[in-house]
């Protein structure tokens, strides 16, 4: 089986890693692959222990293959390349186009089994591994040719998007400021024309629909602000409640106009999970289209703070349908990563386990 590394197995990982490889990770680099934001694991077990790991890390739509790491007894079984599978995989899905990876020219069953799973030697470095030890250099992309035209579109799409959104953006401002009523009348226009674009690109969005839209958001054009309470148990299980479309996150919301941030967090969870809580660190401050959703029309900063619970129980409300405490490696397969991602959560989770935190801001 393959899924995702947890912080549980990094033991287990620097285990196998120091018996099958001539220069293993340090510890620091294995723990890093669990926790930091822009690197990623993957671990094979055989239902009772792990006998194989692949790391990488990314950063924008290129991505570094750090190792990859399978036990004797499990080799020549296609452990590797179904780690190499599913890495290649979830990178895709994260915007990564390229995947780079290294390999001493003497492996030859590792050069093998990169070459039979797309990858193209590109370059050589001398002497990289040490005297007479030189190091290949491969790549691979992470969309086959024939995904080529579905990329297109999407790129034309986006590209509607960005224009409507610069056009909504000027209308606004205009709309502020101008003093003339004929200007005025133009922006207006301009606002509606882009409200019609918009539906062009977002199946299913009636014209009145996002010309409300725009309309609500008038004024000059500022990202907004959300907020999320994220809150874990003795046991490290983080509590998510189940929002109105049927998908879980962690109690949040747009930011009220009247209160702090620290307020907003207090109110959310309250009203979404019924709990009292005390904020006690801010984690984290996050570009919603960067982490969360890269097609989202309005820009908004996103707080991510750990709150500790001091009391309450949940009540079914409005936004919310249920609450629960759930481990990090079971998390519910219908999250609402728009709202928080597992790499949000994992970030969080590392920020109550240190000390000392640098509040992570894009």
């Amino acid at each position: 089986m393959i899924r995702r590394m947890l912080p549980q197995d990094i033991d287990e990982v620097m285990e196998l890693e120091q018996e099958t490889m001539s220069h293993p990770w340090c510890g620091d680099d294995i723990k890093s692959l669990a926790f930091d934001q822009g690197k990623i694991a993957f671990v094979s077990t055989d239902g009772e222990k792990i006998n194989g790991y692949v790391g990488a890390s990314y950063v924008l739509d290129e991505a570094e293959i750090g190792n990859i790491c399978v036990a004797p007894e499990a080799r020549r079984k296609g452990v590797a390349s179904s780690l190499l599978s599913r890495l290649s995989s979830e990178l895709r899905d994260r915007g990564v186009t390229k995947i780079f990876l290294e390999v001493e020219d003497t492996n030859y069953g590792a050069i093998s089994l990169y070459e039979k799973t797309g990858f193209e030697r590109f370059s050589e470095r001398k002497d990289y591994y040490g005297s007479g030890r030189n190091a290949l250099l491969y790549r691979a992309k992470t969309h086959p040719q024939e995904e080529q035209q579905g990329r297109e579109k999407a790129d034309a799409a986006q590209e509607i998007r960005r224009i409507a959104a610069e056009m909504q953006a000027h209308a606004s401002a205009g709309l502020t400021y101008t003093k003339n009523d004929f200007d005025r009348d133009r922006f207006r226009e301009m606002r509606d024309l882009a409200a019609e674009l918009l539906t062009l690109e977002v199946e299913g969005l009636p014209k009145e629909r996002a010309k409300d839209l725009f309309e609500k958001n008038d004024g000059y054009p500022t990202p907004k602000a959300e907020t999320r309470a994220v809150i874990f148990n003795d046991n490290d299980e983080l509590l998510m409640v189940k929002d109105y479309d049927g998908k879980w996150t962690v109690p949040g919301g747009w930011c009220e106009r009247e209160l702090t941030v620290k307020q907003n967090v207090v109110k959310e969870a309250m009203e979404e999970a019924g709990l009292i809580v005390e904020p006690v660190r801010l984690v984290a401050i996050h570009s919603h289209k960067m982490r969360n959703n890269p097609k989202s029309f309005f820009s908004c900063f996103k707080y991510l703070v750990l709150c500790e619970a001091k009391g309450g129980q949940f009540i079914a409300n409005e936004e919310t349908t249920e609450s629960g405490w759930f481990p990090v490696d079971a998390l519910p397969e219908d999250m609402n990563s728009h709202k928080i991602n597992r790499d949000q959560i994992m970030l969080c989770l590392k920020a109550r386990h240190e000390e000392n935190w640098t509040v992570e801001y894009d």
